[in-house]
């Protein structure tokens, strides 16, 4: 307790020597890092992990069968990078040149040789882990201009020269350190100092390059802290200012504002910052104590339907990646439901027969972070859940042990964060083990205006996975979402076996109606989901569109129609007879977006009436069959 409350005071003063518009003074030759960073362990290795840690590691593997397994699984992978070439400098074309594919290729290569060698002792794991280091090391820069790939750069070379130290020279320990200091700390000194340069911004971010970029200099500071302690003193005190705006983006309630993609890429650096200065210092500097991220483990639970599929909105694909971050979170927050999904991420890649998945550069680990084996991982897990704040969703699910369960994704939120989608009001939903409504998430960040979004006419907004048209929304017809718009669910309810949400949609469509509301209900456990629109002051008979986009064959018979995927079969019904669905396909106007092969929009084409006034329920049900209406066929006013 002593040595947190020493680090908590020294911090103080971390953040208070900041503000000094003077130069860095890497080198100063009286600085001695006792005096300067006193709780800094002395020796090596000490981000992540220390000797200590690594024989009771070694004592692990000799009782526990599983883990045993994983330490196979991290040496046959490293045996493997042996006889892969060093990557080298290279930069991609494009509006803005890049080496992040190359970046997180050498923490692949580092980390599993690195931890080879410490495991093993066999020297051609640190020969190879030194090779990467040395090259990287001599490339005439690290790309500040896209300082993601700095981060990652400096994330792997300082880590393998972390783990390895002992084996290298100590001409090659200067030039490692060298690379560290003038190709990533010095620009983030300037960064954290305020720079104006338009590349230097991540400190003032609250989205994922946050906690990637500050947690890459980070590794770096404490690498060499020793030998540049009033740089690495000044290093830490940026980064662990700036990375509450990252904690503060997941707040309140732990969601991912960015999608659950860039939630898992920004919460994997976020928890590599905290865990290595916990490490390292002996302290996680306050950043771990809000609800946000005491509770952000939940988030990606509940993103994850019952088939294995993503609540994919935003720049998001179905399939999530394994994150080894879960392990800590697991631990850190004592929830049995995240150590086994955390384990079975570790299992699926321990079985896989390559490690090259989007985060599997950190598989290894998952040998110092390994999730038990939970006892009822998922006793104590309500039937819905709803997080605030720039994602602002609703996720119901029927049941937490079965594949063929129901489950819905309930999208509100904010259409200006980062990598979303104008996608306000729409859903996702599953049963019988079939994604029935899904999301088509992102396209090649290669189409021209790609990111160009800063104004409503960005190029960006006439994308079709991103516009409107593509989601399973309600909309004037022809019209998308406001691309700055918000929508909060005002009003969500848990019941024993489901509940609702509702939220305003006005927003989203200025000037179209007084009131725009669209509520959903989840009833008997998902056997009924009931998506509802109430349109008020609206003009006398504008026409609006319902839509709801599949990849299921579709027979249409009137107000209902039949869903076929798989095998399996659901009904959607609408209430006004008077309106008949329609299919549409779901290729994009432009040939050089994704074509959407498979996809296609259920649409339902209605009107307000003469009073401007329009009342929409449609029911579904994903689970088969067709059971009686809720009490949700209530005004939205009235759902409980």
């Amino acid at each position: 307790m002593a040595r947190r409350e020493a680090i908590g005071f020294s911090l103080g003063a971390f953040v208070l020597m900041t503000a000094s518009p003077a130069a860095a003074e890497p080198g100063h030759p009286s600085a001695d890092s006792k005096d300067i960073l006193p709780e800094l362990l002395p020796m090596h290795p000490r981000i992540l992990i220390t000797d200590e840690e690594m024989d009771r590691a070694r004592s692990m593997a000799a009782h526990d069968r599983v883990y045993a397994r994983l330490i196979a699984r991290i040496i046959r992978e490293a045996e493997s990078i042996l006889d892969e070439p060093v990557i080298e400098y290279a930069l991609s074309d494009g509006e803005r040149p890049s080496m992040l594919g190359g970046s997180r290729a050498i923490i692949r290569h580092v980390l599993y040789t690195a931890f080879a060698w410490r495991w093993t002792g066999d020297r051609r794991f640190a020969e190879r882990a030194r090779a990467e280091m040395m090259a990287a090391a001599r490339f005439p820069e690290w790309n500040h201009t896209h300082f993601l790939d700095v981060a990652e750069t400096a994330c792997g070379v300082a880590i393998g020269y972390d783990w390895i130290f002992p084996f290298l020279s100590r001409d090659e320990r200067a030039l490692i350190r060298t690379a560290l200091v003038e190709k990533a700390l010095l620009w983030g000194d300037r960064a954290y100092r305020g720079s104006e340069d338009e590349w230097l911004g991540f400190p003032r971010y609250s989205w994922n390059w946050n906690p990637v970029c500050n947690g890459g200099l980070l590794a770096a500071a404490l690498a060499v802290a020793e030998d540049e302690p009033l740089l690495a003193r000044d290093i830490i005190a940026g980064a662990t200012a700036s990375l509450p705006r990252a904690l503060a983006a997941f707040g309140p309630d732990g969601g991912g504002g960015e999608g659950p993609v860039y939630w898992s890429y920004g919460i994997l650096y976020y928890v590599l910052s905290v865990a290595m200065l916990e490490r390292a210092l002996g302290s996680t500097m306050g950043l771990t104590s809000t609800d946000a991220f005491r509770q952000t483990d939940q988030y990606r639970l509940w993103v994850q339907g019952p088939t294995g599929k993503a609540f994919n909105y935003g720049d998001c694909k179905e399939k999530l990646a394994g994150n080894v971050a879960l392990a800590w979170l697991a631990r850190n927050n004592a929830q049995p439901a995240t150590s086994s999904l955390a384990r079975e991420e570790m299992v699926a890649g321990m079985e896989a027969p390559k490690l090259d998945g989007e985060f599997d550069r950190f598989f290894p680990l998952y040998a110092i972070w390994y999730p038990e084996a939970p006892e009822r991982a998922n006793a104590a897990l309500p039937a819905a859940v709803h997080f605030r704040g720039d994602a602002d969703i609703a996720c119901f699910r029927s049941d937490w042990s079965s594949p063929d369960a129901a489950y819905l994704g309930f999208k509100a939120g904010n259409n200006a964060a980062n990598h979303t989608h104008q996608d306000l009001g729409s859903f996702v939903l599953e049963g019988q083990g079939v994604r029935w409504a899904s999301d088509l998430g992102t396209d090649s960040y290669q189409l021209p205006g790609y990111f160009d979004g800063k104004t409503p006419s960005g190029a960006r907004y006439r994308i079709f996975r991103i516009n409107t048209a593509s989601h399973s929304a309600m909309m004037p017809e022809g019209v998308n979402q406001d691309p700055f718009a918000r929508a909060a669910i005002t009003r969500f309810g848990v019941r024993p076996r489901g509940g609702f949400a509702i939220t305003d949609l006005t927003a989203a469509y200025p000037g179209h109606a007084a009131s725009i509301q669209r509520g959903v209900d989840f009833t008997d456990g998902g056997g009924l989901v009931t998506i509802r629109d109430e349109v008020r002051g609206g003009s006398p008979g504008s026409r609006w569109r319902w839509a709801m986009l599949t990849q299921a064959q579709i027979a249409i018979e009137g107000s209902s129609a039949v869903l076929s995927l798989e095998g399996r079969s659901m009904r959607v019904v609408a209430d006004r007879s008077a309106s008949r669905f329609e299919v549409i396909d779901a290729r994009p106007p432009s040939t050089a977006q994704n074509p959407n092969a498979g996809y296609r929009l259920l649409t339902l084409h209605t009107q307000a009436d003469a009073s401007g006034e329009l009342d929409l329920q449609v029911s579904l049900f994903p689970l088969g069959g067709r059971k009686a209406a809720s009490s949700a066929t209530a005004p939205l006013s009235a759902w409980t």
